[in-house]
């Protein structure tokens, strides 16, 4: 849900911070929580 999005979000969020934004992160934070679900 949307604390996964969350916790995950806090750990991509510095490797990905001043190279891309907040909604490119989100993206690519939901499709490391789509590979992590399964």
């Amino acid at each position: 849900g949307a604390t996964q999005i969350g916790a995950v979000m806090g750990k991509v969020l510095p490797q990905y911070k001043g190279r891309a934004d907040g909604s490119t992160i989100n993206a690519i934070a939901r499709e490391e929580l789509g590979r992590l679900a399964k």
